[in-house]
């Protein structure tokens, strides 16, 4: 099971389309992605018994393009693989590790998908003699 927010909403997505979580399961489960992660176990066991009467049919290309699309609001931690660290060392002429790295990164510097990066602007400091 692939869960996803879709304008702030859970969304399963299938491989035959997206579930809205709240509205299928009838307010059972939360339409919060963040509550929804807190019972990953009970909302699969549900999915899997109503699977087959559920989907909406969109092509995944379709949505991953949807603008809507976000990252998960309130995240309990982020953790990354640095698969394409290679290249990275390539273009800066560091070693290349023969694993990928692992990453965690703090909450405070998670941007969204459509969302620009701020980057702090530098003190201009005055010399005195």
């Amino acid at each position: 099971m692939r869960l996803a927010n879709l304008d702030g909403r859970a969304t399963i997505v299938a491989n035959d389309g997206l579930v809205d979580v709240a509205g299928a399961s009838n307010g059972a489960f939360s339409a919060s992605i963040d509550k929804c992660l807190g019972q990953l176990d009970k909302l699969d066991a549900w999915y899997r018994s109503a699977q087959p009467s559920l989907t909406q049919n969109v092509a995944i290309e379709e949505f991953a393009l949807d603008p809507r699309l976000g990252p998960v609001v309130n995240p309990r931690q982020i953790f990354a693989i640095g698969l394409n660290y290679r290249n990275h060392a390539a273009e800066t002429g560091a070693e290349v590790p023969n694993s990928p790295w692992c990453l965690l990164s703090s909450l405070r510097r998670s941007v969204g998908r459509t969302n620009h990066c701020r980057y702090p602007v530098p003190r201009r400091t005055t010399r005195r003699n």
